[in-house]
């Protein structure tokens, strides 16, 4: 089971970081008249993927799927504007969905998805931006249902290193969200087994 766990993790990481690759950086701007048509087209049904939602997320399924990986949206941008990251993702065969809200609440949190798919056995689930450090708190008291959890120009503002998680975390070379001396102030909470992606020139 630990090998297998190993392989749905590097497998994560090669289509996570890929497709934040050619992925446009997301930033907290008015979208464009191309933007709102590109992330419309990312929310219907494609060949490969079912897309659907409700108050709560948007869910990305593709035929068949044993991981899921769950998103929660940096607070300045809208979860929609992640609709084409998770499509991609879906795409190579992880359920994916995207976080509407977050709040204690359960309704609101990801425990809600975890209890609908139950059929999942490995779970992963990170943030964007300032949600990164929401996640980890939520982490801290919540840890046993998850594979591993990953930060998009974000960090962990408590401790992970005992909680047996898998960590990644990807962010750009010229990254206009993340602020590097908070992540540098921040970086022992990994651990010294974390994986970290740079991506040059993004």
């Amino acid at each position: 089971m630990k090998i297998i766990k190993k392989i749905t993790f590097f497998l994560l990481i090669i289509c996570l970081v890929g497709c934040v690759e050619f992925f446009p950086t997301i930033t907290p701007t008015t979208p464009t008249n191309s933007e709102t048509i590109l992330e419309t087209n990312y929310l219907r049904d494609s060949e490969n993927v079912t897309v659907t939602h409700n108050d709560y997320y948007y869910a990305f399924k593709p035929e068949s799927y044993d991981t899921g990986i769950i998103l929660l949206p940096d607070e300045n941008i809208k979860p929609e504007s992640y609709a084409m990251l998770m499509h991609q993702l879906a795409d190579k065969g992880f359920a994916t969905f995207i976080l509407k809200n977050f709040q204690t609440n359960e309704k609101y949190n990801s425990d809600v998805i975890i209890k609908k798919y139950d059929n999942i056995s490995n779970w992963y689930i990170g943030g964007h931006g300032e949600s990164g450090p929401l996640i980890a708190t939520y982490l801290e008291d919540n840890y046993w249902d998850y594979d591993g959890v990953f930060f998009l120009s974000s960090y962990s503002p408590i401790k992970l290193t005992k909680k047996g998680l898998k960590i990644l975390s990807v962010y750009g070379e010229n990254d206009l969200i993340l602020n590097k001396n908070t992540y540098r102030e921040n970086l022992p909470n990994f651990g010294n087994e974390y994986l970290e992606r740079i991506i040059r020139g993004g």
